[in-house]
C-alpha cells in the first residue's frame, strides 16, 4: 500500500506536516504543479492513500459559518480562529452539510462554482490510483460541502474524505469540538452519492 502525501511547498503548516508523515512526498504550489509532479514521481496505478496537507474553509468566503460567539468578525487564519484584535477565541460550531466549501491546492481556490475549471487537472490524478484508493483532504472544514467532495470524487476517480471540523494539520486530528449528533467526516463517491462518517475525534492520517 502506498501512501502519498501532497504538500504545498509555499505553506509552512503544509510542510512541517510532511515532515512527520512516513510516505513517498510531492511537492506542489498549485493544482497543476500537483498533477505534474505526482505523474514525475509515481507509476501508475500505484497510490492507495493520497493525502493533501493543505488548507480549507467551510463558508467558501474567509470565515466560518454558524459561530456561537457575539464577539467582533472572525476570520479563519491556518488552523485556528481568531477575532479582529489577534485574540485566539473558541472554536466554531460549523454545520455538518450545505456549507459553501474551499479546498485549497496552493494558489488554485477549488469551489463548486468554478470547479469546471479544475476539474481536467484533477481527472489527471485518476491513473494514479488503485482500485482501492481514497483521497483524504486534509484541509479544515471543507467535508460541510458535500457537493464539491462529491465533485472531487468524480473527477479523481475514487472516493474522498474530508472533515466537516478544523484539522491539526500537525497530528492529522479532527473533531476534537463536534457536538454529540454531529458528523465529523464526509464521504464523497465517484457514483455521485456521499455518506457522513461517526461524529468524535477521528485522525485523517489513518483514513
Amino acid at each position: 500500500m502506498q501512501r502519498v502525501f501532497a504538500i504545498n511547498w509555499k505553506d509552512d503548516w503544509s510542510i512541517a506536516s510532511g515532515a512527520y508523515s512516513l510516505g513517498t512526498r510531492v511537492f506542489y504550489s498549485d493544482l497543476q504543479s500537483l498533477v505534474r509532479n505526482a505523474a514525475e514521481a509515481l507509476p501508475r496505478g500505484s497510490v492507495n492513500r493520497l493525502h493533501l496537507l493543505d488548507h480549507g474553509n467551510g463558508a467558501g468566503d474567509g470565515t466560518i459559518p454558524h459561530l456561537e460567539t457575539r464577539m467582533k468578525p472572525l476570520r479563519q487564519h491556518g488552523h485556528n480562529v481568531y477575532d479582529a484584535n489577534g485574540i485566539v477565541v473558541r472554536q466554531a460550531k460549523v454545520e455538518r452539510l450545505g456549507a459553501v466549501g474551499t479546498v485549497d491546492f496552493g494558489t488554485d481556490l477549488v469551489q463548486v462554482s468554478c470547479f469546471d475549471s479544475y476539474k481536467p487537472y484533477l481527472e489527471q490524478l485518476r491513473p494514479l490510483f488503485q482500485p482501492s484508493g481514497r483521497l483524504i483532504l486534509h484541509n479544515c472544514l471543507c467535508g460541510g460541502d458535500g457537493l464539491l467532495i462529491v465533485k472531487i470524487a468524480q473527477a479523481v476517480g475514487v472516493p474522498v474524505v474530508a472533515s466537516n471540523q478544523l484539522v491539526n494539520i500537525m497530528n492529522g486530528f479532527t473533531g476534537g469540538v463536534t457536538q454529540a449528533g454531529r458528523s465529523t467526516l464526509t464521504t464523497g463517491f465517484p457514483n455521485g452519492k456521499f455518506s457522513t462518517g461517526s461524529s468524535g475525534v477521528h485522525n485523517m492520517f489513518l483514513q
